[in-house]
């Protein structure tokens, strides 16, 4: 009866399926947390993308990280709306695109087995699903990412090495002005290049030129990125690390596992695990012949490279560092799969070893559903806080203050308290009188707020200093009414007599 998969359905059929596997646990996910709303950094996200388009540039520029593709993109989306739910559709609609391109690329370079089982990996991925519903920038990341390989490998293979080299101009400057990180992307870039350019599977001659080419390339890039560059060596981040082991476990089960598998009792253990599977995957990928550029460039260079400069220079190791390489891992494995299944048919004895790789490769799939599963029912942002303005909009009495001390969180509290589109960070006036008569503070007009027996609310996270302020009245009663993750509302009632 031959290979089952030889009777792979067309193209069509496949794109299809790959569309709506993507698209339901995203959709799944989406409609059971747009109720929560939009955390801490994704409103940032937002205020910035609401500006004008000069006002956005200006505005990243003073306070992001991150340069302004990403949030360029999103302002044009904003045309059509500010719900939560549309602003969270637009990181749905890139990781969808991503599942498809994987797809289309995995069956140029490789086969229509490889390219199913790619798309279905990164379709059922937890932590591409999880990023399907933030409204930041990793899952336009990852969809540039793709197509920045696809690009690379069509060049060197001089394969319509025009277009190839356009398409890898364009989609390296977008990766590279998407991400505060996306310097990442030119080790990936070279070392594949080096890889595909000294050991060439099909024609035993070295072509030289491509690679002084593609150097050409990667000087025009550097040029066109100069900008940024001088910009990002004066951002430090607080939270940054150079990883330890453990960082190194966390890092890996929330790209392996999805976000929320941090909140697991038995982390421990699930760390441990994380680990010995990373390996594992990074192992079977290594080994064969087909995916090992694929691997070292996409996976193992871009790990290494984050590393040394976390230790060496200074630390830039998160897991949304990383959270690139998703996509290689699903196509790693999808080459992996589709060798162990290609050898399979009805008619011969499934040996030892085809059946353990069919067995992994089963399992990973398996877990990749759990991960789903779990992620569905404990999602939420880190900070909560739809919910928490809401509080203080149902409580507050006219002439109470509410007081924001840190600045960016301030935003998001304007965003669900006036609304969309009312602030500019670039013209902060800090002291608003609501139509119902509550002030919204941030730190620099609070000390021009003086009186007796004053109502204050104060927004903040866990991590957030609130300073002293408070310890020049005589009497002050601090009541918290409110805890929404690591956001939290207290009601403080002061006397100055």
């Amino acid at each position: 009866m031959g290979n089952p998969l030889k009777r792979i359905p067309t193209t069509n059929f496949i794109l299809i399926g790959i569309l709506a596997l993507a698209l339901m646990p995203r959709l799944w996910l989406l409609t059971n947390v747009n109720r929560i709303g939009l955390g801490y950094d994704e409103l940032q996200s937002v205020t910035h993308a609401n500006l004008p388009v000069v006002a956005l540039i200006q505005s990243v520029k003073l306070y992001d990280p991150h340069p302004a593709l990403y949030y360029l993109q999103l302002h044009f989306w904003m045309y059509l709306g500010s719900s939560d739910f549309w602003l969270k559709s637009n990181s749905i609609l890139w990781s969808v695109l991503t599942a498809v391109s994987l797809y289309v690329i995995a069956r140029r370079i490789f086969d229509r087995r490889v390219a199913f089982l790619a798309g279905v990996f990164y379709s059922v991925s937890a932590f591409s699903i999880s990023y399907s519903v933030e409204v930041r920038m990793y899952a336009f990341l990852m969809f540039l990412g793709v197509w920045v390989y696809y690009f690379t490998h069509q060049f060197i293979k001089r394969r319509d090495m025009i277009w190839a080299g356009l398409g890898l101009l364009l989609t390296q400057l977008a990766f590279l002005y998407s991400h505060g990180a996306g310097f990442l992307i030119f080790a990936s870039v070279l070392s594949y290049a080096i890889l595909l350019g000294l050991f060439r599977e099909q024609d035993k001659v070295v072509n030289k030129n491509i690679l002084i080419y593609l150097g050409a390339i990667q000087l025009a890039i550097v040029f066109f990125y100069l900008p940024w560059l001088l910009r990002a060596k004066m951002i430090y981040l607080a939270h940054m690390l150079a990883p330890g082991l453990r960082d190194l476990a966390f890092t890996f089960a929330q790209l392996l596992f999805g976000t929320m598998i941090v909140l697991v009792e038995f982390q421990e253990y699930l760390l441990g695990f994380a680990i010995i599977l990373m390996l594992l995957i990074s192992f079977v990928i290594f080994i064969n012949r087909k995916s090992r550029s694929l691997v070292i460039a996409f996976i193992f260079v871009p790990m290494a490279v984050t590393l040394a400069i976390s230790y060496l220079v200074r630390p830039i190791w998160v897991t949304w560092t990383l959270a690139y390489i998703v996509p290689f891992i699903c196509l790693g494995m999808a080459v992996f799969g589709a060798d162990i299944l290609s050898n399979i048919s009805y008619t011969n004895i499934m040996t030892a070893k085809r059946l353990a790789g069919l067995l992994f490769v089963g399992v990973l799939f398996i877990i990749s559903l759990a991960g789903i599963i779990y992620q569905q029912s404990n999602y939420a942002p880190w900070s909560h806080l739809k919910e928490a303005v809401g509080l203080v909009r149902q409580s507050a009495d006219p002439s109470d203050i509410i007081f924001v001390p840190h600045y960016r969180v301030y935003w998001g509290v304007r965003w669900y308290y006036f609304g969309p589109g009312n602030f500019n960070p670039l013209e902060p006036d800090y002291l608003v009188s609501a139509q119902d008569g509550v002030r919204l503070v941030s730190t620099p007009e609070l000390d021009t707020i003086t009186g007796d027996r004053l109502t204050y609310w104060i927004v903040y996270r866990t991590t957030d200093d609130i300073g002293t302020f408070f310890e020049d009245y005589d009497y002050v009663d601090r009541q918290i009414v409110g805890t929404f993750r690591n956001v939290v509302v207290e009601r403080v009632q002061t006397n100055e007599n």
